[in-house]
């Protein structure tokens, strides 16, 4: 396609002077005028000549280069092909005196040929002619490619207005012709009539110039410049044309806002889309789990260092991943290292990195540590309280000063990154007992996140044990199902292994059973097997009290935890009435606000 229109820019003049139903005015105006006239094209081949001058050449055809009619120099001739006019130049035809004018055609600012007018009076007025000429021409060619221009406005060569067509003048400057001769362009652009002048820009560099201009009316114009020079190459006038494309611009406009509010809108779809995916491994419908995913998306923006507290197996790992993802640095690495799968001597070289032969068995060419690779990401040690108190000393002092040395290395190395740090223990008591350094503790305990145990959620794991039997039916190509008495085994279980465990679970019984029904019966033996708290006897009591008292703690401690007769009924596996009338026995005070 680029190949095309570049080939039909380099034939645009044959074109438009071989059509029949060229525009008139062209071929009028040139036959009309009392002169020569040439069209030639960038390489310097005639493409058109009006009827003076075939029968002063006596040409019946006219496919010659122009040097062969006659030769004034290249200089001259070529100048067009640099975007220069020339007006004015004496020539010898034939033992007569006759003198010339050249000028670029143009195509979109990009020039397409040239124009060539002999005649043999000089005056004042006669290259105005030959740029009324140029326009027609330009005008035929922009009209074939869908543009021509409408102002003209021609200057002396400091820029002083000399002429101008009154009407389109008013139009674009609200200004007449009486306001506008003999004031200079400078002037006119001081006074923010327009901006920026074409004429001066052409005066300075002293060749044909395109821009967009803008004036004091609101109109946007495309404005051509075009430098006219004399026989010896000195600057003359200045010819300059516009189009008006205010209503172009203003849609150009329209649409770029429009872009950029599409832009807008698309990227914060890709963030909600980003945000979603994000979590689509985070399967809850409980209020503890919505209240920790608020937390975790207001706390990501910021900087500060973390804490996850959690059980083994509650997914740490998981939510450290989604805070660094949700965070200013989330186009930098997230870099994991656990604290407790490592050995204590090769801690450090992991955590730091090393220099070439810091130690036996070293690298040759050293090695990058974890630190340094967190640098404008984020460092994720899990099991921190597994960290040696002497490792403790340096961590904190990284944190401090944000740098630290290699191990056997000498130059200090800056590293910024953020610290997520997660443990199963409590840190705070490790403090106490010695175990865990207090400062190091205070440092990192600035947002301290709980995330809540399986056995703390059990709305959650109907919704868990479903993902997880798609999730496995998928890759292992199977369906199947589980019976509604598996999911009340699993909500009376108590997790110990939290989310991880359940998902090995639910692994293990779509591998390992060969039924697409996985009954109660299937299930391994420990979930059957749970340690019950074995009531304490502090004294012989008649039985029916001691059997009254427990069943008055039970009933307590049960309405204690879900607030609801049906689902104290249904944990103890008696009627809802049933619990109502002891309730009501033991005077235990039921919360009017709660949902019987």
């Amino acid at each position: 396609m680029q190949k095309d229109i570049k080939k039909w820019k380099e034939n645009v003049l044959e074109i438009i002077f071989n059509k029949k139903e060229t525009n008139n005015v062209v071929r009028v105006l040139s036959e009309s005028l009392n002169k020569l006239i040439f069209v030639i094209n960038t390489e310097g081949k005639v493409v058109y000549i009006n009827t003076k001058a075939q029968k002063y050449f006596k040409l019946l055809n006219y496919n010659n280069n122009i040097e062969s009619f006659f030769d004034i120099g290249k200089d001259y001739i070529h100048s067009y092909l640099e975007g220069k006019a020339f007006s004015s130049i004496k020539i010898i035809l034939k033992s007569d005196a006759f003198y010339i004018d050249i000028a670029p055609i143009t195509l979109n600012s990009e020039i397409v040929g040239g124009l060539i007018v002999i005649y043999e009076k000089n005056d004042s007025v006669s290259f105005e002619t030959t740029f009324q000429l140029l326009n027609n021409i330009n005008k035929e060619i922009e009209l074939f490619y869908a543009m021509y221009y409408d102002e003209i406005m021609v200057t002396d060569d400091k820029g002083k207005i000399i002429g101008v067509n009154n009407p389109v003048c008013e139009e674009c400057y609200n200004l007449n012709e009486i306001n506008l001769i003999n004031t200079n362009v400078k002037e006119l652009e001081d006074k923010g009539i327009f901006k920026p002048s074409i004429t001066l820009k052409v005066i300075k560099e002293k060749k044909h110039i395109s821009i967009l201009q803008k004036t004091q009316t609101g109109k946007v114009l495309m404005v051509y410049g075009l430098p006219v020079f004399d026989s010896s190459f000195k600057l003359s006038k200045v010819f300059s044309t516009s189009k008006d494309l205010t209503e172009i611009y203003t849609l150009k406009e329209k649409l770029s806002k429009t872009e950029k509010l599409m832009e807008k809108y698309y990227l914060k779809l890709k963030e909600i889309k980003n945000e979603q995916n994000l979590f689509e491994n985070v399967i809850y419908k409980s209020s503890q789990m919505r209240n920790l995913i608020d937390l975790i998306k207001r706390i990501s923006m910021v900087d500060s260092h973390i804490i996850l507290n959690g059980e083994s197996g509650v997914g740490k790992t998981l939510f450290a991943k989604i805070i660094h993802k949700l965070s200013n640095r989330r186009n930098n690495e997230f870099v994991s290292i656990n604290c407790g799968a490592i050995p204590e001597n090769l801690l450090e070289s992991e955590l730091f990195g090393y220099e070439k032969g810091a130690f036996t068995g070293a690298k040759n060419e050293g090695k990058t540590g974890y630190i340094e690779l967190a640098n404008n990401g984020t460092l994720f040690l899990d099991e921190i309280s597994e960290l040696a108190l002497q490792m403790q000393v340096k961590l904190l002092k990284v944190l401090d000063e944000k740098s630290f040395t290699r191990v056997g290395g000498i130059k200090p190395i800056k590293s910024d990154f953020r610290l997520i740090a997660a443990t199963n223990k409590d840190l705070e008591k490790l403090t106490k007992e010695n175990k865990f350094r207090e400062d190091l503790f205070y440092r990192l305990n600035v947002i301290q996140i709980s995330i809540p145990l399986l056995r703390e959620r059990k709305d959650d794991i109907p919704l868990l044990v479903n993902f997880f039997i798609e999730k496995y039916n998928k890759k292992y190509n199977t369906n199947k199902k589980l019976d509604p008495k598996v999911f009340d085994v699993f909500l009376e279980y108590k997790w110990p292994g939290n989310v991880r465990e359940l998902e090995n679970i639910i692994e293990r019984l779509v591998v390992t059973i060969d039924k697409n029904l996985i009954e109660k019966s299937d299930l391994p033996s420990f979930f059957f097997n749970q340690d019950y708290q074995t009531v304490q006897i502090d004294q012989i009591l008649p039985l029916k009290k001691s059997i009254d008292n427990l069943e008055k703690q039970l009933l307590g401690k049960a309405y204690e935890i879900h607030k609801n007769t049906y689902k104290v009924a249904e944990v103890l596996r008696i009627s809802q009435s049933s619990v109502v009338r002891k309730l009501k026995k033991y005077r235990i005070n039921i919360n009017s606000n709660s949902n019987l």
